[in-house]
């Protein structure tokens, strides 16, 4: 870039800039599959103050995942590296997905929201007790793994017991430890469910109007964040429908080399995920990739401090199928 700057007496200084474009930095991916990843994912989670009860139970839910074989595509994966692949930037790692995690065929297992409680050990916190009404609560009401219907009910424990119904505790209550399994009444249904939009919400007030919702709600209910973490949610909104849910959820930790750690579980049939990036928008490029597919507006929060349309988020081959 050539700069020309007027001096005094008429003379001009010609200056040469150059101007290099930022640095892309590497982004690493593991499942935890491989005993040494998970070995340094479970000390990284104690010394962010996870419990070693926590620990151990996120250790053994892993190992029961890959007890049966992870049915995804990866030939577009670099090798790995004691279970960890890298990638050059966040736009190579989207671009070698085939598809999103949670489409994976596998046995169901714990979900992305028993993740985040098991791991927030008792720092995502709610003041609504489990049997005390302060509001409505628009439950998914599961018959089966991909079926559900909208219930509204009174009380977390209702809501509790509608979206997770006795099939899915017979499957991830031997797995968390009973404070968690306590916890969750009130906590899941804080992060999975629905929430009404306006009368008169549209694509211009829409997400002004899921944001007012999330904040309504968390206010009403308590809901407190961590401070040594962030709780991530993905969120879909459909003003036709009248509608907005809640549909993912995960965690996100500062590193110690300034970067990030975000680790979920995707979905009750995909598997558990760790990546590695430097920018906090790395993590959102691969949000707004796994939301592919699916219809309505999303959008993310992060904690009660950040909030974005998913669908700015700049992104390449979302069309890969």
């Amino acid at each position: 870039m050539t700069i020309l700057v007027r001096l005094q007496f008429g003379l001009m200084l010609l200056i040469v800039v150059t101007v290099r474009p930022p640095a892309v930095a590497a982004v690493r991916i593991s499942f935890l599959e491989n005993s040494n990843s998970l070995k340094e994912t479970v000390g990284f989670l104690k010394l962010r103050g996870c419990s070693a009860e926590n620990c151990d139970a996120f250790t053994t839910a892993v190992q029961k995942y890959f007890h049966a074989a992870f049915d995804y595509d990866l030939s577009g994966f670099p090798r790995s590296t004691n279970g960890t692949y890298t990638f050059g930037s966040i736009s190579n790692l989207v671009a070698a997905l085939p598809r999103p995690f949670d489409y994976s065929r596998h046995a169901w297992g714990i979900s992305c929201y028993d993740t985040v409680i098991l791991l927030a050990n008792g720092r995502l916190r709610m003041a609504q007790g489990p049997d005390q009404a302060l509001g409505t609560f628009f439950a998914p009401a599961r018959s089966t793994n991909d079926s559900y219907s909208i219930r509204p009910v009174s009380t977390p424990r209702e809501a509790f017991l509608a979206c997770c119904p006795p099939w899915d505790r017979e499957l991830t209550d031997p797995v968390l430890p009973e404070a968690v399994r306590e916890a969750r009444v009130c906590l899941m249904p804080a992060l999975y469910r629905f929430y009404r939009l306006p009368d008169a919400a549209n694509g211009k007030t829409l997400p002004q109007d899921v944001l007012s919702g999330l904040r309504a709600a968390w206010k009403e209910e308590g809901l407190a964040f961590p401070k040594r973490f962030k709780i991530v949610m993905c969120h879909a909104a459909d003003p036709s429908q009248g509608w907005f849910f809640t549909y993912h959820a995960g965690l996100i930790f500062a590193g110690n080399d300034n970067g990030y750690t975000y680790i979920e579980k995707s979905g009750g049939a995909g598997p558990f995920v760790r990546i590695d990036f430097a920018a906090e928008q790395d993590l959102k490029v691969y949000l707004r990739s796994a939301a592919r597919g699916t219809g309505g507006n999303h959008f993310v929060s992060i904690n009660d401090e950040e909030f974005q349309e998913l669908d700015l988020v700049q992104t390449i081959n979302l069309t890969r199928q």
